[in-house]
Formats: C-alpha cells, sequence, structure tokens
C-alpha cells in the first residue's frame, strides 16, 4: 500500500515501525463554528483507512481528538455575544419605538 507522507511530500510505501501494530492520531474537528463537509471527510477518510488496515491483519490503535475551548473558540463565542447583543439592542429599540409611537396616538385621540 502507498500513502501521501505529508511530511516529505511524497508517495511512500507504507511501513509499519512496529509489525503488526500499527498506530494513528487523526487530528478530529475542532467545534467552533457549523459543521462542514471537511469534518465528514476527515471521519469517513481515517475510518476507512483504520478498517483497511485491521482488515490486512494490522493491529490498529485509533485515536482522533476534538478539540475543545482555545482562543479561536472563544473569540468566536465573543463576536457571536456582541452579535446577539447589538440585533438584541435593534429589536427593543424597534419595539419600544413602537409601543411610544402608538401610545403617543393613543393619548392624541383621547385629547379630541
Amino acid at each position: 500500500m502507498k500513502l501521501y507522507n505529508t511530511l516529505t511530500r511524497k508517495i511512500e510505501s507504507f511501513t509499519p515501525l512496529h509489525p503488526p501494530a500499527v498506530t494513528m492520531y487523526v487530528c478530529g474537528p475542532t467545534v467552533y463554528d457549523v459543521p462542514h463537509i471537511g469534518h465528514a471527510r476527515s471521519a469517513y477518510v481515517f475510518d476507512v483507512l483504520r478498517r483497511y488496515l485491521t482488515f490486512r491483519g494490522y493491529q490498529v490503535n485509533f485515536v482522533r481528538n476534538v478539540t475543545d475551548v482555545d482562543d479561536k473558540i472563544i473569540e468566536k463565542a465573543r463576536q457571536e455575544i456582541a452579535h446577539s447583543t447589538q440585533r438584541l439592542e435593534s429589536e427593543v429599540r424597534r419595539g419600544v419605538a413602537a409601543v411610544l409611537g402608538q401610545l403617543s396616538r393613543d393619548v392624541a385621540a383621547l385629547r379630541h
């Protein structure tokens, strides 16, 4: 089997360091935004590779991480909170203006 080695940027024959054991560490998603096709692609491709190696008789130790809170996630949350706060403030102002406008019309109608 040949695989693309991202370190050497070459296609190389797969040779386990300690046959028949194979260890795989795969970076999983960083969940700071909506899921996208890249998340599914990574999950699918490396699961197929793991299954193929197992089928070929290798003893595969497969680890995938899911990145939790980091600076990107914190910054994204700050941006979303700021956007949500601005949107809420705008909605409240519009609602108050509508209520005050109606109140003003009602008071004017009572005076006539």
